[in-house]
């Protein structure tokens, strides 16, 4: 069963394309790994995949009841909390 898919997927920042048409399927249980030079659209479809950017076409499907989130490699903590509670 797929948990994620993207359907065509297609992202332009400031007319560079970083993703063109691009699909996919993650099925339950399944490990990927994004690989690629800098500026290449990985940050961007992690961000797509968790629902944070918009893709400007296409579709990402996510299974009903699945949650994805992103955590940015320089996160930024609240000082007030301890790091469980962050």
């Amino acid at each position: 069963m797929n948990i994620l898919t993207l359907e065509n997927v297609t992202k332009v920042f400031t007319e560079r394309k970083v993703l063109d048409e691009t699909s996919f399927y993650m099925q339950e249980g399944e490990k990927i790994g994004v690989i690629g030079k800098n500026g290449t659209g990985k940050t961007s479809l992690l961000k797509m995949i968790a629902g944070i950017v918009e893709v400007d076409e296409g579709k990402v499907i996510r299974q009903k009841g699945q949650v994805m989130r992103y955590l940015p490699q320089i996160p930024e903590f609240d000082p007030k909390k301890t790091v469980l509670e962050s």
